[in-house]
Formats: C-alpha cells, structure tokens, sequence
C-alpha cells in the first residue's frame, strides 16, 4: 500500500524552484520575483535521499517516503498555472506509516508582508452574480507579497485511493516564527477501512506559483469597472494593461488618478480590441505616473460578461453602468459607482521608470523587471 502526499511548485520566467537542506532536512525552495519561501515537512528525518525518475526522495521518520518531481503545467489539469512546477508527494508503504494522531504539519517559512488570504465557498449571492470558484479552491488560501501582488496559491488538499475514490481535506493554518504551519488532516477511520486494492491513496495540498486568480467572476458587459488603489513606484511612463479570462469580448482597459479614494481623472486608456479567451490580453495604454502615487487600473467591456480570473481578498472594485464605446473610458470615472471590497481581479497595468528604464506593476501581480513578462 502507498499513500501519496502531493504539492505543486511552480517555477515561472526568472524565477527558481529547487531542493536544499536546511538544517539537515530537505526543503523546497522557490523564489519567487524576489521573494523567497521555504516549505518542509516537519517529520522530515535527516538522510542524503536518492533519486528516482524527474527527481529526488527521501524518508520520513513516519515511515513514509518524501518525493519531489519536476512536472509541466499541462500535465496538471491546472490551466491557471504559468510554466513548470516542482511537485512534493508524500508516500506511505502502508498504514503503518500514517502517523497517530493523522496529521502531516508543514512550515511555510513566509518573508516579512507575504500573507494568506481564506478561499471560503461562495454565498449565493456571489453565485447568483456568476462567479465561479472551482472544488480546488474552496478552503484554500491565496498568497500575497507585501504590495498585494499575488505570488502564488494554496489548494485545498484532498485524498484519492488507487480505485479513483476522492475525498477533500481540510487545512489549517497556525502561526510559527519564521511563518505559517499548514496542517492536513487525516481521517484514520476511513483509512483503516479501505480495502487493499485501494492504495496507493494521495493526499493533494496543491501550491501553484501564479498571478492568475483561482476563482472567476463575471465582469458585466456595458460598465466600466476599476480596482484599486494600487501606488506607484518611481515616476515613469504608461506601457500597457492586461487581464486574465476565459472568453472574448471587446474591451477597453486603461487607468484612473486616485481622488480621496475614488477612481478620478483619466490617465489613459487603449484603443480596445477583443480579450483572449484562456490567456492573457494586452493592451496598449499611453499616459504619465508620478511617483509614490495611488491610481486604479480600469476595465469596460461589451457584447456578454467577461469572466475575469479572480482572488476573494480586501481591494475595491468600483463599477459604473455605461454604453461600451472602444478606446473610450470615461473621463473622470462616473460618479456614484457600485462597489465589491473582497475581490481582487487579475487586472493590472505596467509603466516604464524614466529614468532606469525599468518596467513596474500597478495592480494584482509582483513587479516585472529586466523588460520581460513570464
């Protein structure tokens, strides 16, 4: 028999996902545009591993066996992730080695302003307004840099035998020192009832490395919507904006001045066009930043709702009904707008330094440097 214990790495354009030894015991590594986490499992037992096919394994003092697998995003079923990913499982021989009580704590070793944020079930409300919050997601905790920029998420795990049987876990989350310890419970009843042709099980606390939100919402057609405040860093130039969703609608996307925390004067807005459906779209937005400054990043669209990627944490959403018109965002943005406080859309604009010539970020992702966008 085999329990399995799956996490996902994903390792993005410039970014690095590897194995060290900390303190003797085998960690994942993953840094991340800057930011740097360590995740390993406490009941790690100190050993120099082995390899096995796309990667390393190692033992724990649990009996069970440690893995990390390189794998491609295609091969996962996640179509959110961005690049390849470094895939931890844990392998239990048999029952005996599932530890008593059943639990598997991790740390997470979490930089200075990186934060998770609770992916609860949608209320009806929500659902009524079309969002969409895949099983995966329900109980799962995105995570975010100290600028709100989204690095990565946490899926919600959850328990498959070798017959196809699938159960979904809970994980918790506790304080440490250098972090968080997630903790995956185990129901050691229903272990002990499974027959043996239902081993190998596994055991999924997915992480996937990614800008693009977890869930969906329905961004409606003939209004013009804005996120933010997001502030600027150094002053510089408008490059583009660019958003995430599952269809194509004509689209205006450009950005707002702040004024006393609502979207203001126009800054820029692009000449619109089609979004991507299932990838990113691109658009063109000329205009001036001025730095240390607050502005929020705006959306129109038309014909049907687009159904914009999203993440349930604390950012406003302002929207305003409006006939959609290409390359015409309002200027300023209309007053007396709807707001949403719990949703940060994928939604964000880039702009160039004047003087580094370095490209920045507005919005729900970290900073893209050296002129390249993974």
């Amino acid at each position: 028999m085999a329990l399995i214990t799956q996490t996902r790495w994903e390792a993005r354009r410039w970014n690095a996902a590897g194995i060290e030894r900390l303190d003797g015991v085998p960690t994942a590594v993953l840094d991340c545009w800057g930011v740097r986490l360590r995740k390993r499992w406490l009941s790690a037992a100190l050993n120099a591993g082995r390899s096995v096919a796309d990667g390393y394994e190692f033992d724990l003092s649990t009996k069970a066996r440690l893995r990390w697998l390189h794998r491609p995003v295609d091969r996962l079923g996640f179509d959110w992730l961005e690049g390849g990913v470094l895939k931890e499982q844990i392998v239990l021989d048999s029952l005996a080695g599932v530890p008593d009580p059943a639990v598997f704590d991790v740390l997470v070793e979490l930089p200075p302003g990186v934060t998770l944020h609770y992916q609860p079930a949608l209320t009806q409300e929500e659902i009524d307004q079309g969002a969409v919050r895949p099983a995966p997601v329900v109980g799962s905790y995105a995570v975010f840099d100290g600028a709100g920029a989204k690095l990565g998420h946490i899926f919600r795990p959850f328990a498959e035998t070798a017959l196809g049987q699938r159960r979904w876990l809970d994980l918790t989350l506790s304080p440490h020192a250098l972090g968080v310890v997630l903790r995956i419970v185990l129901d050691r009843g229903v272990l002990e009832a499974l027959p043996p042709a239902a081993w190998p099980v596994v055991i999924d606390p997915t992480l996937g490395y990614t800008s693009i939100g977890a869930s969906t919402v329905g961004v409606n057609q003939d209004n013009e919507s804005a996120v933010g405040s997001f502030t600027s860093g150094a002053a510089g130039t408008m490059d583009n904006v660019r958003t995430y969703g599952s269809n194509s609608v004509p689209a205006t996307m450009g950005v707002y001045a702040d004024s006393s925390t609502y979207p203001g004067a126009l800054v820029g807005d692009s000449a619109g066009g089609n979004t991507v459906a299932g990838n990113w779209t691109i658009q063109n937005v000329s205009g001036s930043i001025a730095a240390s400054t607050p502005y929020w990043v705006a959306f129109a669209g038309g014909t049907s709702p687009f159904n914009m990627r999203y993440d349930s944490a604390a950012l406003t959403w302002k929207y305003k009904g409006k006939a959609y018109s290409a390359g015409n965002l309002s200027d300023p943005f209309p007053a007396g707008a709807g707001q949403n406080s719990n949703y940060k859309l994928t939604l964000y604009a880039t702009y160039t330094e004047t003087a580094a010539v370095k490209p920045w970020i507005l919005g729900n992702r970290s900073r893209i440097y050296g002129g390249g966008v993974a």
